[in-house]
């Protein structure tokens, strides 16, 4: 059988008093496609922020693609909050670009011919700039807006 990308076996966190998370395992397997539900307050954030070494747990154990978590394989991922913060006013593009270049990514990991040659920082022209070029918030806002 193929190994978990990720696997979390008696994970917890206290914040003070509150607890926050109790005892969470589950695993993770190439090609699945997973998500953690429940309500506000239910700890779904603080065991994402976890997984991301973000906040550290205490107790428990979180392997990423097979071994504990270290920067190679942190730097294998990304996170995208709800809350975007300081980019909300900012086209969508330029900010997936931005983040990708924190990461490193380049022209080695599969980017488009030209995505930073742009003196600005931009990219070349994509099917997601001709299509929206919309803000980051904007995607946000028109997501969550009914439409009659």
């Amino acid at each position: 059988m193929t190994a978990p990308t990720l696997s979390l076996a008696g994970v917890c966190k206290r914040f003070g008093q509150l607890e926050a998370v109790r005892d969470v395992s589950f695993e993770v397997y190439p090609g699945e496609i997973f998500g953690l539900l429940g309500p506000n307050g239910a700890g779904k954030t603080t065991t994402i922020r976890m997984m991301l070494d973000i906040f550290r747990p205490d107790c428990g154990e979180i392997r990423l693609f097979g071994s504990r978590l270290d920067e190679a394989s942190k730097n294998r991922i990304g996170y995208l909050p709800e809350e975007r913060g300081l980019y909300r006013d900012l086209q969508l593009e330029p900010v997936l670009v931005y983040l990708a270049k924190l990461k490193g990514a380049g022209r080695e990991h599969g980017a488009p011919a030209g995505w930073a040659s742009g003196s600005n920082g931009s990219t070349s022209t994509t099917t997601a700039r001709r299509r929206s070029g919309t803000s980051v918030a904007g995607c946000s806002r028109r997501r969550s807006s009914s439409r009659p």
